[in-house]
Formats: C-alpha cells, sequence, structure tokens
C-alpha cells in the first residue's frame, strides 16, 4: 500500500452542487481521493461480505448529493424515506470484532454452519492512500417482504452463499428486505492531523450507476457523524463492539 498522498493536485468533478457544496481536503490529492473512492466502489463486494449480514434501517435519512438538483419522491413519513443498509469495511475487526477465522461476524451467528469461512477473507484494492480504514455503506430502498427467498439475493446476487445469511430488517411486525440500489456512501480514514479532514475522516457518495457524486467534507455527512465523537463512527446496532481507529 503506498504512502500517504500529501499533494494537492485540483480535480473538478462534473456537476459538483452549490446547494450541496464539499469543502475539499487540501492535505490529500483529490485525484487520488476519487480514485481511490472509485477502487472501493468496485472492489467492496470482493472484501469477504458485509460485517454482518442483518440487515438495518438507516438511522437518519442520508441524501446522495446529485449531479443534477431534484426532490425526493419519497413520502417522509413513510419507510421509503429511509434506506436499509449493509456495512463492508476494509478492516472489519476494528470495527465490528470481525474474526474472518471464526463463525462469529459482527457479533452475528451466521445461520449456516457449511458456510466457507476462507472465503469471507478481504481482498482489497491497491489504494493510492494509505487508508487506515474505508468503510462502506451499501444502501436500498425497503421492499416489504413477501416470503420469497429470490428477494434476498440482490444484495449478492450470484454470490452464493451469502443471500441465505441475508436477514430481514423488522418493524412493527412486518420484515424489509432490499429493494431497488440506492448507492453507496463511504467514510476513508487517514491519518487524525491530516488538514482538509473531519478528525482524518474523508466522506464520498457514489450514485447506483457509479458516478461520483461527492468526496471530501460533505456538510451533511460530517454534521451527523460529529454527533459520534472523535472517532466519527456510530457502530451497529445491537453488536456489542466499539468501533475503532488507530494513527
Amino acid at each position: 500500500m503506498k504512502s500517504l498522498c500529501s499533494a494537492f493536485i485540483p480535480l473538478s468533478l462534473i456537476g459538483v452542487l452549490s446547494c450541496a457544496a464539499t469543502e475539499r481536503a487540501p492535505g490529500v490529492s483529490e485525484e487520488k481521493i476519487e480514485s481511490d473512492v472509485l477502487a472501493a466502489a468496485s472492489s467492496y463486494m470482493d472484501w469477504g461480505g458485509p460485517v454482518d449480514f442483518q440487515l438495518r434501517f438507516g438511522p437518519t435519512l442520508c441524501m446522495i448529493p446529485p449531479l443534477e438538483p431534484r426532490f425526493s419522491e419519497s413520502d417522509l413519513s413513510g419507510p421509503h424515506a429511509e434506506k436499509l443498509y449493509f456495512i463492508h469495511a476494509s478492516d472489519a475487526s476494528s470495527y465490528a470484532g470481525v474474526d474472518y477465522a471464526s463463525e462469529g461476524e459482527g457479533g452475528f451467528l451466521m445461520p449456516d454452519s457449511n458456510f466457507d469461512l476462507e472465503s469471507r477473507a478481504p481482498s482489497l484494492p491497491e489504494f493510492e492512500c494509505d487508508w487506515s480504514q474505508v468503510l462502506v455503506k451499501e444502501a436500498f430502498a425497503p421492499s416489504l417482504y413477501s416470503g420469497e427467498e429470490a428477494e434476498l439475493s440482490h444484495p449478492f446476487e450470484g454470490g452464493e452463499p451469502f443471500k441465505s445469511l441475508v436477514q430481514p430488517a423488522e418493524r412493527d411486525g412486518e420484515q424489509w428486505v432490499p429493494g431497488e440500489f440506492v448507492g453507496l456512501y463511504l467514510m476513508l480514514r487517514t491519518s487524525r492531523e491530516t488538514p482538509g479532514t473531519d478528525e482524518g475522516w474523508v466522506y464520498a457518495t457514489v450514485e447506483a450507476d457509479g458516478a461520483v457524486t461527492a468526496y471530501g467534507q460533505i456538510p451533511s455527512c460530517v454534521g451527523c457523524h460529529r454527533r459520534a465523537g472523535s472517532d466519527r463512527m456510530f457502530g451497529l446496532p445491537g453488536v456489542d463492539h466499539e468501533p475503532s481507529v488507530s494513527d
């Protein structure tokens, strides 16, 4: 893995909006940040699967800054105003206590005893920068579960046996599974003292079609994650593990 990127190389993202303005990170190369965001977005499915297989509703209404301004068509009082998500981590052990050599994954015991644990070993891309942690939040529109297993296959399409491990999210006696893929929210961690970062964190968003819509200090991301304290990570509800990072 290469050393920390320190040169500032200006790069314009097509369609970055004034209404979703992002403070750039002058302590790291913008060109290489975007390269690493794209590398993570294209490879996270090869990291061994999410840190656990329990679907969860997002605690807040996260919105990906669009390339063109548009109003959400979701009813803000309904379940589609929120997202279902999985978390993928380049260092799953420090984030969720995942031990890839055991059956206990992120506090969730895998129900399939015949699952090949070897396939859970992370396979990371060659990042341009020396990130100590990369988190990828994979977001989906909620879909009411009808009992058909096929509805559970979307997050890991063609990726048996992952789909058999997915646990629907529950709310008010109903079960919800992934519907339409919405996009990705990423957090990339470098040294805490790096100028232009949020205690070392750089945020990014990627739409479902693969377009990077924003990166750097995205105001909505920063405002939310600062509530999590100096490490900026909330962790997973129901998982008794405190996420950690190191410089």
